[in-house]
């Protein structure tokens, strides 16, 4: 069986989750990006930058040797800061989120070892699975883990719940917080 290395999943799910955290928080604070962008190119828009554009439609800058300095020596102060905010909210607001997750992540994993032995890749499809519709191996996809017990799956479900602190009674499905 050619697997992947231990936690190699777990490797790509952090590095999934570190981008969409940092990009998440850019998105809850898009007027501020813009802000940042506009402290850029607005001087340039509002009279440093001279141009032209024929009929096809193809921009001439008139003024290449100013509009040079302005690429060259560039104050990117705003930018800057905004960047040291935007990582500051992702660490103090999303990374929180992340260890738990991730925690709760692992602890599921181990549960599910215990209940089940499923090579690496197949667990990684299950965990994702059970995370994408609430707890619950949807009906569609029970098929590929025909190897599963139903009631070995009503004890992952368990697990489940056990590892990111839902209370889930026989039917219910977990109630998945948002992750923004």
């Amino acid at each position: 069986m050619n697997e992947r290395p231990v936690g190699a999943g777990r490797r790509e799910l952090v590095y999934a989750l570190r981008h969409w955290r940092f990009h998440t928080t850019m998105l809850r604070h898009e007027r501020d990006y813009d802000i940042a962008l506009e402290h850029y190119s607005r001087p340039l828009m509002d009279g440093w930058l001279e141009y032209a554009t024929d009929d096809e439609g193809t921009l001439t800058i008139i003024n290449p040797a100013k509009i040079e300095g302005y690429y060259r020596y560039t104050d990117l102060t705003a930018q800057t800061e905004y960047l040291i905010r935007t990582v500051a909210l992702s660490i103090r607001e999303d990374f929180a989120e992340e260890l738990r997750f991730l925690c709760g992540y692992d602890t599921e994993h181990i549960a599910v070892r215990e209940i089940v032995n499923l090579p690496d890749r197949q667990l990684d499809l299950l965990l994702r699975l059970q995370h994408q519709n609430n707890a619950r191996l949807a009906k569609a996809k029970r098929e590929r883990f025909a190897e599963i017990t139903n009631a070995e799956l009503k004890w992952m479900k368990a697990g489940f719940a056990a590892a990111f602190g839902f209370n889930i009674l026989d039917g219910d499905t977990a109630q998945i917080p948002n992750q923004n």
